[in-house]
């Protein structure tokens, strides 16, 4: 998917949540006569949970015998009853969300429906409220944003949600989506052009509705536009009118494009050769997510699972086989992709060993089963140390292992779990999956994030390396099974556990030419005499990969990111704003993937 902030204009509906939701608020609108009582639970496993193991709503949690008089007790729920539960704490669900709760204290915090049940109590920071850093200037987090207020938290960070739309039901008439209130269309909140570039994205809150209508493409002169879509609020939301058309190549097979696939791998080959400099012993390493970290991505997938866009990938390539099995994505709003990239840099520059600065945050991308992704490296200049994140996986028959080769060029498959992360040297390390995902209505879903260093310039590569590189090893590796990942048994330690079954290892192109065609399904592919017209057109791309920094594949460095700031806004009113649509450009396309 391709995503960029433009300069141009368009009208942006920012909603105000209903008046007041606080009932010691003296122009309190929804306090009723009579408040019910919220349940109280001492281990987390008493929230409500779905058939997979996900928060069935949004909660509203604070200390069972927090004093009557802080605002998380007092609040009455009023017109967002609907939308989530208010739940006193107690004993060892206390515990985990308040871990340093003195009695007394007023705070709260909010748990987002989805939440998979292994991190459920593990929030972001900027969803727990605590009073005295709210009283306290010099205690204010400013990266998390923590708010002068409980009202100022609960409207800005928990009850307001990111909203983006996308048109992908007409390509000759723009979608008009409308604001629905009070039973009625209110106010015409936008138009949508068709296309992922013109994705559209605003601030709305828990329980507003709206309601999309559209024309089909060649209906007439005379056609009206008509219904196509409801949607209310319940969660972060990225959400698509229509279906993302299918590739124009798709139902090709891979020996349409074999030969360019081969070229594209000698040339990788010679790609990764140019880095000089490692920050790593082998070049790459397995962790894991932050559990809150986690619990946010994660929920925020699962809330929007269905919403899944195809990507658009004719023309662009062959690193991922678009031509026999679909490949999906998922945006991530640009508030939330914030919060996760602070988060996942630190992580990156303590492995790295060296402070580094975001470039690249793409994903939510959603492989399916028969997926298979090429061996490559990233961009020299802006994907220099990376992250792979494994945010849901399902329905496989067999592990789906990232290959990575080491700075021997030692073959390495490392499986992931949701919630596992993999450091890798995305510029030097070639990596790949050319297994294919295996399994009926299997899925893997990834999100990537790659960084540089901030202190060594655009010729990092030719700097001085901080670790040596493990090229000489003591003793031999054995192993029993070419799928037996994580059991091959090394004399030297210092491999790690996730030497390929295989034993394989790559000294030239043609060795990445062979592992593709050994793990090729059903065996090697059949050569072809002459290239196909759809191989022309992606490889003319490679070609422009192969230089480090085509003009037409720049980051565009000025692209400005920030959302409009409604909360002075009132009401259904329009907002003038500059646009807000992503595009993080072609330079993407080549990612981990």
């Amino acid at each position: 998917m391709l995503f960029s902030i433009t300069a141009a204009t368009f009208f942006v509906a920012l909603f105000s949540a209903p008046t007041q939701v606080v009932a010691n608020d003296e122009t309190t609108q929804e306090a009723t006569a009579t408040a019910i009582f919220p349940s109280i639970i001492s281990n987390l496993q008493d929230l409500e949970y779905d058939a997979n193991g996900k928060l069935s709503s949004n909660y509203l949690v604070y200390p069972k015998d927090e004093d009557e008089e802080c605002d998380a007790h007092s609040v009455i729920r009023g017109s967002y009853r609907n939308y989530y539960e208010k739940v006193a704490l107690d004993g060892d669900a206390l515990k985990v969300i308040f871990p340093n709760y003195k009695q007394g204290e007023c705070v709260a915090a909010w748990l987002d429906v989805g939440t998979d049940r292994s991190v459920a109590g593990h929030t972001m920071p900027y969803l727990h409220y605590d009073e005295r850093a709210a009283q306290d200037n010099a205690e204010v987090d400013v990266e998390n944003n923590v708010p002068q207020s409980f009202s100022d938290w609960l409207h800005n960070d928990v009850l307001r949600k990111e909203v983006c739309f996308l048109n992908y039901y007409s390509r000759q008439k723009a979608v008009k989506v409308y604001w629905f209130h009070n039973g009625k269309d209110e106010s015409l909140t936008m138009e949508l052009e068709y296309g992922d570039k013109n994705t559209k994205c605003f601030y709305s809150f828990l329980g507003h509705q709206f309601r999309a209508y559209g024309i089909q493409d060649n209906s007439g002169e005379d056609a009206e536009y008509e219904l196509i879509d409801e949607v209310v609020i319940e969660h972060v939301l990225v959400k698509a009118f229509g279906e993302t058309p299918p590739h124009q190549s798709f139902g090709k097979k891979t020996a349409d494009f074999e030969r360019s696939i081969e070229q594209t791998l000698r040339s990788e080959w010679t790609r990764h050769n140019v880095p000089k400099r490692t920050f790593s012993p082998l070049g790459f390493a397995k962790g894991r997510l932050p559990d809150d970290v986690f619990a946010s991505i994660g929920s925020f997938y699962y809330n929007n699972r269905m919403n899944k866009m195809r990507e658009e990938w004719d023309g662009k390539g062959y690193f991922v086989n678009w031509w026999e099995t679909d490949v999906y994505f998922v945006q991530v709003p640009w508030n939330l992709k914030e919060k996760i990239q602070i988060r996942l840099r630190d992580l990156v520059s303590e492995w790295a060993g060296t402070k580094v600065e975001q470039t690249v945050m793409y994903g939510l991308r959603q492989y399916e089963s028969g997926a298979r992704l090429l061996t490559h490296v990233d961009r020299l200049r802006t994907h220099v140390v990376s992250l792979i994140v494994n945010i849901a996986q399902g329905n496989l028959t067999e592990d789906w292992p990232v290959e990575v080769y080491d700075h021997h060029g030692r073959l390495h498959e490392v499986t992931m779990e949701p919630g596992d992360i993999v450091f890798y040297e995305s510029a030097k390390n070639l990596h790949s999956r050319n297994r294919a995902l295996s399994g009926a209505n299997g899925f893997y879903v990834n999100l990537f994030t790659h960084y540089r260093p901030i202190e060594e310039g655009d010729d990092w590569y030719l700097n001085e390396s901080q670790h040596e590189p493990l090229l000489e090893v003591e003793g031999e590796c054995h192993s029993d099974d070419d799928k037996g990942y994580g059991k091959v048994k090394c004399g030297d330690p210092r491999l790690g556990k996730f030497v390929s079954p295989t034993l394989f290892r790559a000294e030239s192109g043609e060795d990445l030419i062979k592992w593709w065609r050994y793990t090729t399904p059903g065996g090697y592919v059949e050569r072809v005499k002459e290239p196909s017209n759809a191989e022309d057109e992606a490889r003319d791309y490679q070609i422009h990969i192969d230089y480090d920094f085509p003009p037409d594949l720049e980051i565009d460095e000025d692209a400005d990111d920030d959302y409009f700031d409604g909360s002075a806004h009132v009401g259904e009113g329009l907002v003038d704003d500059d646009d807000y649509v992503y595009d993080e450009s072609d330079a993407e396309i080549k990612d981990e993937l």
